[in-house]
């Protein structure tokens, strides 16, 4: 007999332990089990295997084994372990968050393969027809054997006829993720300076090394030698990127020099896609895994380099769930496996920049674009003054019609989807709002539709006033699709592709548009911050940013940080190769220290400034941030435990800083009003009982809950 360790598939942090069972075989570790749990059959994941192990209670049996193998190694296991601690959550739902679906310990969930079939030829002595045998012949010839191909060009009746004669045999494989096809291209070589970086890095004597490099400053090239020189070694590489657009360009660059042995890991896979790769990789079939955020816990082993482009961006933080950091991990993971980390940016992030000047990081610095062309000229558009013709000033179409003439391309970047940001009644005054959460409803041309960006709520019902009934409307603001309107009808002659989140719905459809634009089938490309990092075009001289101020006045600690990168970062889309890059930035506030930084190029200025108003308000680096989100259908039951739980920390917590409960910046979500407490403080010890005590006592309070993150 067995003794099985199990923890179950519930979150709840007051069910954080293992449960015995007994089995009368012997069961994988870390592998998941189906047991019963309070009159339920649930799965769960088993954490240990003693054989002939005993206990002081009668044990139940158990019931089903899932996994013939273990589904996670002895190190992501502790890492499972490592964020349970860091983060103050149940180990389970750590597990939950790293494993792809298909593998998640939770009920209903069920293994994502899909197969295809194939044509395999057999022997037979049947007797053939004339045509059966010609087409046997020609199939023998063929390269590809898969059904459907055969079947489109030799017809169904005659495929299934030699398959019932024996002469061709079908058979099932497990679909494999084809990844762009690329023909090899060599290496470049890097500039004395790139060198410089690429042996640092090496032979760093610390885990993390910080790279700023200007935007153009061949980054990703280093990135590419990097990785050659620890596979030498015998080394896996994990290569990680904020976005879906990114990971495309990286999968390019990665896969005309590395071919098979890469894997790829991104939310657009589909749930068989992702199960597979991630099995290819945990089977040690690839050495390199290029992904955004969840591929950090990719089942590499023998990890020697992990690379993270883009390190600033905010798509590195979990926001939901367990809500981590990805940085965090990639440290502990490089921790386990004696790994390095490439950290890397044209605009660091605070924290990490601050970390590299206390000398926690190596700091490097690529000053110099790769084929030497200056930085783009940034000129603002100051709206107080210049006329507005419809959207956009005379001065951008004036400077868009002279790049087009040039037989040059336009990148215009607008953070904000939709045709328009909101309706409003002429006769009651009241703007439309959603019904389940306090934010304006955005028009949406295309689909004639107003509809919520927050919860999904969509309504067909533009014309009428949701509160008087009037039919008295007017639209105000502007998106995307109204500025592509606006410039098809101004441009009639130039071919335009928008990158959104309603433009694009696949994979397929976003390669298609880079593509498009690459290949210069069409002239202006008009995005949302999908497109303002990573992109590289031959032919983009001119970078246009509308409504920059609007991400000025978000009311969150990092809102000017993020501002700023996005203005640097999209810049530098502009003359990557012709050297005669403009970038035209619309603004009221020509003045404020972010906008003045980013027409300078000067990110250690701007570092300097806000370094100045995250310590005057205590924010981070200087102390780091737990948010705790009170949230319910009941209004009034939100405010009462919001206080409640105020006065609790206030009492219990010292040498930290708490800001009275306030509402979230998006108070009524999805039908639920949220509060928060901001609790600032240095080291996590001090926070630590407290906030694992409420989480218990919200684990099983009805009606209200408690969501908490660690280092907000």
């Amino acid at each position: 007999m067995f003794l099985i360790k199990v923890i179950t598939e519930y979150k709840n942090i007051n069910l954080d332990k293992t449960f015995d069972y007994y089995s009368d075989v012997e069961i994988p570790l870390y592998s998941r089990v189906l047991v019963p749990f309070n009159n339920k059959e649930i799965v769960g994941f088993v954490t240990e295997v003693v054989e002939g192990g005993k206990s002081e209670f009668e044990l139940l049996e158990v019931k089903g084994i899932i996994d013939e193998k273990p589904i996670i190694n002895d190190e992501l296991f502790s890492l499972a372990t490592f964020m349970q601690e860091k983060y103050l959550s149940s180990r389970i739902q750590a597990l939950q968050t790293m494993l792809p679906p298909g593998l998640k310990p939770i009920s209903k969930q069920k293994e994502e393969v899909i197969y295809d079939l194939y044509i395999e030829i057999s022997d037979s002595d049947e007797k053939l027809t004339e045509k059966q045998a010609e087409v046997l012949g020609n199939i023998k010839k063929e390269s590809i054997l898969k059904n459907s191909v055969l079947i489109e060009k030799y017809k169904t009746h005659m495929i299934n006829a030699l398959v019932k004669k024996g002469y061709l045999k079908k058979i099932k494989k497990k679909r494999e993720l084809v990844l762009i096809d690329e023909k090899e291209v060599k290496f470049l070589e890097l500039t004395p300076l790139q060198e410089e970086v690429y042996h640092k890095v090496i032979n760093n004597d610390k885990t993390v090394s910080l790279l700023h490099g200007i935007t153009g400053s061949g980054k990703s090239e280093i990135f590419l030698h990097l990785t050659e020189y620890h596979l030498k070694q015998g080394k896996s590489v994990l290569v990680l990127v904020p976005e879906i657009t990114l990971t495309l360009m990286m999968q390019e660059k990665f896969a005309s020099h590395f071919k098979n042995e890469i894997a790829i890991l991104h939310s657009r896979l589909t749930n068989a896609q992702r199960y597979q790769e991630y099995q290819k990789i945990s089977e040690g079939k690839v050495k390199i895994v290029v992904g955004t955020r969840s591929s950090v816990f990719a089942p590499l082993n023998n990890i020697g380099l992990i690379i993270v482009d883009e390190e600033h961006d905010s798509s590195y933080k979990q926001s939901s769930g367990l809500m981590y950091h990805t940085n965090d991990i990639v440290i502990e993971r490089a921790s386990n496996h004696n790994a390095k980390v490439l950290l890397a940016s044209a605009t660091p992030s605070i924290v990490s920049l601050t970390k590299a000047y206390q000398k926690q990081y190596q700091y490097l610095v690529l000053n110099q674009r790769f084929f030497k062309q200056p930085l783009p000229k940034i000129e603002l558009v100051d709206l107080n003054y210049e006329p507005i013709n419809n959207i956009v000033s005379n001065k951008v179409i004036s400077s868009i019609n002279e790049t087009l003439k040039n037989d040059k391309q336009v990148i215009i970047l607008l953070n904000r989807r939709g045709y328009n940001t909101m309706i409003q009644c002429r006769d009651c005054q009241e703007t439309l709002m959603c019904p389940n959460c306090n934010v304006a409803l955005t028009y949406h041309n295309s689909t004639k539709t107003m509809s919520c960006h927050h919860c999904g709520f969509s309504t067909r019902n533009i014309n009428n006033c949701f509160y008087c009934g009037s039919t008295n409307l007017k639209r105000l603001g502007f998106g995307t699709q109204r500025v592509e309107e606006y410039l098809v009808n101004t441009f009639s002659e130039t071919t335009i592709t928008r990158i959104d989140q309603d433009a694009i719905k696949n994979i397929k459809q976003l390669q298609k548009s880079i593509d498009d634009f690459k290949d210069k089938k069409s002239n202006i490309l008009i995005g949302t911050q999908m497109i303002a990092k990573g992109l590289d075009f031959d032919s983009a001289d001119l970078v246009v940013v509308l409504n920059i101020d609007a991400s000025l006045a978000f009311n969150s600690y990092d809102a000017i940080e993020s501002a700023f990168t996005l203005l640097v970062q999209v810049s530098g889309r502009s003359g990557r190769h012709s050297g005669e890059g403009k970038v035209l930035i619309e603004t009221f506030q020509p003045n404020h220290y972010v906008i003045q930084r980013a027409q300078q190029h000067d990110y250690l200025g701007f570092y300097e400034l806000e370094m100045k108003q995250r310590k005057k308000y205590d924010n981070p680096p200087y102390y780091k941030i737990a948010l705790l989100l009170v949230s319910g259908e009941d209004e009034n039951k939100v405010v009462k435990e919001a206080n409640s739980i105020y006065e609790y920390l206030n009492e219990n917590l010292k040498d930290v800083i708490i800001h009275n409960n306030m509402n979230a910046p998006i108070y009524k979500l999805a039908s639920r009003y949220r509060q928060q407490i901001v609790v600032k403080y240095k080291s996590i010890e001090s926070i630590k009982d407290e906030i694992l005590r409420l989480k218990k006592s919200y684990g099983s309070k009805k009606g209200v809950s408690l969501t908490i993150d660690i280092d907000y």
